[in-house]
């Protein structure tokens, strides 16, 4: 197979994580050596500049592949200051993404993570903004019935 077919085949999640793994540490500026030590503040443990190698060349598919578990992604992703989506999220060069043995090209895929939080957020402003227009509401009611009463004759302060 050659590099144009390697670079067709579509790439699991794990191994999509590999690649950003490996552009993470680059954008950072930081070795393998500083990361694996880095990641200690995060995960508990650090890591040896050949775990994290591997780690890296997991997102070649001649290579075995690295599964990341919820908790390792989370610590990547507060190590380097990234979402998980962006940890997730397949780069230029992939045109489709392979999940169980089912292939999906690379907008399905994107939609199938991105567009439920998107649609949640929405119903989430929605609903803060109804719920912040009945507050608005409800003070000029009580403004207004202030203003209608008439001022209070009697004793008063000097």
């Amino acid at each position: 197979m050659g590099p144009d077919m390697e670079r067709s085949k579509p790439r699991s999640p794990n191994r999509i994580v590999s690649a950003n793994l490996r552009r993470a540490r680059i954008e950072a500026g930081w070795s393998q050596e500083e990361a694996g030590r880095r990641i200690k503040g995060f995960l508990g443990e650090e890591w040896s500049r050949a775990l994290w190698s591997a780690a890296e060349l997991a997102a070649d598919p001649r290579r075995p592949v690295r599964r990341f578990d919820a908790d390792l992604l989370v610590a990547l992703a507060r190590m380097f200051g990234k979402s998980l989506t962006w940890f997730l999220t397949p780069g230029e060069e992939d045109l489709s993404v392979e999940v169980g043995g089912r292939r999906f090209y690379r907008d399905e895929y994107l939609r199938s993570f991105l567009e439920e939080p998107r649609v949640r957020l929405e119903g989430e402003m929605n609903r803060f903004t109804s719920a912040l227009s009945q507050v608005v509401l409800d003070h000029e009611a009580r403004l207004r019935m202030a203003l209608s009463r008439p001022a209070r004759k009697g004793k008063g302060r000097t």
